[in-house]
């Protein structure tokens, strides 16, 4: 899976991506966004590039999608530090990977506690 995490996302979240087993990148390290990218260019960029974008900015991607704006997936993280933000990213990493090879439009949304729901938008 293609996983383009947003600039919120800290750098170790690209390590444990890659070591499982996906290709990941900061939008911070993608030339037409660079840092400060406005959310629609980013849901724009995760569009034409078949990125699942994982963000922990939950509404900033909810709002476009629930206006029929078509995307490949996205996880949704808790804003933690990297020590307790590891362990759920790699398990709803587990977890997203299945399921958003299935139709588009999936959130995969993973709480501090674990909890994993996930609903499809639009």
């Amino acid at each position: 899976m293609y996983l383009l995490l947003d600039e919120c996302c800290g750098k170790a979240l690209v390590r444990v991506a890659d070591a499982a087993g996906h290709t990941a990148q900061r939008t911070v390290a993608i030339g037409v966004l660079g840092g400060q990218a406005p959310d629609h260019d980013i849901f724009d960029f995760a569009q034409r590039a078949g990125a699942v974008f994982v963000t922990v900015n939950r509404g900033d991607f909810i709002e476009p999608a629930a206006k029929g704006r078509a995307h490949p997936g996205v996880p949704l993280i808790p804003s933690l530090p990297h020590t307790e933000l590891r362990p759920l990213f790699e398990k709803v990493l587990a977890v997203a990977g299945p399921l958003i090879a299935d139709p588009p439009n999936l959130f995969v949304e993973i709480d501090a506690a674990g909890v994993v729901t996930r609903f499809r938008l639009p």
